[in-house]
C-alpha cells in the first residue's frame, strides 16, 4: 500500500510541475492563435478493490480566457470545473466508459494517466481527439503486479 501511494504522490507532484512548467515559458506572454478543441476517451474494465487508477485533464488557455467551465463529461457540462479528475470508484459502477470534452478551444491541455493492477488483468483503452483527429490510441492489459503511467502534453 505504501508503494500505491508513493506512486500516487510522485504522479500528482510531476503533473503540478508540468502544469507550473507549462505556464511559465517566455514563449506565452500572449494568447495563441491555434488553440484547439479535445476529446478524451476512457474505457477500463475488470477494475477491482486493490487497482489504483488516476485519470486527470488540466486544459490552458495562457490569457485566461477559459474562464471556470472547461468540460462535459459524457454529455454533462460540468460547471465551474476547470480541472476532471477521475478515479477507482468511477469506473466500478455501470459506468466503464467516459467521454471528456473541452467546451472552449484551449491553448494547452495536459492529461494525466496512472493506472496500477494489483489483482487480476486490467484492460483500458484511452483515446485522445485533438480537433476531431485522434493523438493517442492506447489500447493495453495489465497484468498483476503491473503499471500504466503517462503524462501527455499538448
Amino acid at each position: 500500500m505504501q508503494r500505491c501511494m508513493l506512486k500516487r504522490t510522485v504522479f500528482i507532484f510531476m503533473l503540478v510541475l508540468g502544469v507550473a512548467l507549462a505556464g511559465c515559458s517566455r514563449d506565452d506572454d500572449s494568447p495563441s492563435a491555434n488553440r484547439n478543441t479535445y476529446k478524451v476517451t476512457m474505457t477500463i474494465s475488470d477494475v477491482e478493490e486493490t487497482d489504483f487508477i488516476s485519470l486527470t485533464l488540466t486544459g490552458v488557455n495562457l490569457d485566461g480566457s477559459a474562464g471556470n467551465t472547461l468540460w462535459k463529461i459524457n454529455g454533462q457540462e460540468m460547471t465551474g470545473e476547470t480541472v476532471v479528475s477521475l478515479a477507482r470508484a468511477d469506473f466500478v459502477e455501470s459506468t466503464l466508459t467516459y467521454t471528456i470534452e473541452s467546451i472552449k478551444p484551449l491553448d494547452q491541455l495536459l492529461v494525466g494517466v496512472q493506472l496500477l493492477n494489483f489483482n487480476n488483468d486490467l484492460s483500458f483503452i484511452l483515446k485522445i481527439e485533438k480537433n476531431g483527429q485522434i493523438e493517442i490510441d492506447e489500447e493495453k492489459t495489465l497484468a498483476d503486479g503491473n503499471d500504466f503511467t503517462k503524462q501527455y502534453t499538448f
